[in-house]
């Protein structure tokens, strides 16, 4: 609770780099560096390493000319930077789990229909065993972002969007153990009635939910911090949510407030070791289920 990691860019032709400063403000250094390339959403791993997404193997949307990301890890000085995901296009919005392993957003096409094609999946912090956590063949919502998992069970929340729109739309409270996939599983929504659009339409559907929700941020087994949509246009502002329904506005600006998350000491994930063994040539390719 004492330092704060992020993305940034000095001006609006310049590219994105990771800096850390103090809580206060103080001690602002800039970790990444590199021309033509953008590292974003960064945050601490359990070893006091740094994971993040970049641009560093550059790779495109298949359907537009957007640059897309892969994770990686570094030393907390930058040294040693490592490429964990490989996906053919974006990994993002990395989250820590209870037990350390990493949740994030995977868009990928890969022997699969157009449209649903982003949603949670999980990994370790070296790389080894990604795998679908939600979402990956329901075909409302098109996108499962900013997953983030509820302390003590084993739920998680985050925002179910579209594909064609900025990556907001819907809050979801989901268990795991009623299935991968499906209606079933998503225990609530915000706003309540978009529950009826899961499953239904299809990759753009939670494009007509009003209020627009996004970057939740659970605090509790029964509290998050979001924002939302207010008034016209795309004006969000911070809210605490609690998951019997209850909304409280916490603050508003202009244009916009995003990302809210306490700036508190938090209990530090186990370290899952390393299996990479960079002095080895070749790897073993496991196939659990065809």
């Amino acid at each position: 609770g004492t330092r704060i990691l992020f993305s940034m860019r000095r001006e609006a032709e310049g590219d994105y780099h990771l800096c850390e400063m103090a809580a206060d403000g103080s001690n602002l250094r800039q970790v990444t560096f590199g021309s033509g390339i953008s590292d974003i959403d960064p945050i601490y791993l359990p070893d006091n390493r740094i994971l993040f997404s970049s641009t560093r193997e550059p790779k495109y949307c298949m359907c537009n000319r957007h640059i897309m990301c892969n994770l990686f890890t570094m030393d907390p000085d930058g040294a040693n930077i490592q490429q964990i995901g490989h996906s053919t296009l974006f990994e993002g919005h990395p989250a820590l789990l209870p037990d350390g392993r990493v949740l994030y957003d995977r868009w990928e096409y890969v022997d699969r229909n157009f449209g649903d094609a982003q949603g949670a999946w999980i990994c370790n912090p070296d790389g080894t065993n990604h795998a679908i956590h939600w979402g990956n063949n329901t075909n409302s919502p098109g996108a499962v972002l900013e997953s983030r998992a509820i302390p003590g069970s084993e739920l998680f929340i985050c925002t179910f969007s579209s594909c064609h729109d900025r990556p907001w739309g819907t809050l979801a409270l989901i268990n795991r153990s009623l299935g991968l996939d499906g209606r079933q599983p998503v225990i609530r929504t915000w706003p309540a009635d978009a529950i009826n659009l899961v499953g239904k339409g299809n990759y753009d559907t939670f494009k007509r939910v009003e209020p627009k929700y996004e970057d939740p941020f659970p605090l509790s087994g029964s509290q998050a911090l979001c924002v939302r949509s207010v008034g016209d246009g795309e004006r969000m502002a911070i809210y605490l949510i609690d998951f019997s329904g209850d909304e409280l506005l916490l603050h508003e600006d202009t244009p916009s407030c995003f990302d809210p998350m306490p700036l508190a000491p938090r209990k530090r994930p186990p370290v899952i070791p390393s299996r990479v063994d960079l002095s080895k040539s070749n790897g073993a390719f496991f196939i659990a289920d065809v």
